[in-house]
């Protein structure tokens, strides 16, 4: 009795760590394919700078990159 109820906690502990990688996996590809992509979006980002401080923003550049697992925002 007790080993078919290890055997079954072992299969999900074992199925849910290969899910949580391949989610890891998913996120960080993402994310590394569209973090460049962030300076095409400067004109919403100025609008909801402005909108949410009352005061005129102005954007000079904005760049990003991926450095390992952590997005890097200059603004």
């Amino acid at each position: 009795m007790f080993e078919s109820a290890y055997r079954a906690l072992g299969n999900f502990l074992w199925r849910t760590l290969i899910a949580l990688i391949v989610l890891v996996a998913v996120v960080v590809s993402l994310a590394t394919a569209l973090v460049p992509l962030l300076p095409a979006i400067n004109t919403s980002l100025v609008a909801e700078i402005e909108s949410r401080t009352g005061f005129d923003a102005q954007v000079a550049g904005i760049t990003a990159e991926m450095e390992g697992f952590r997005p890097k925002l200059a603004l």
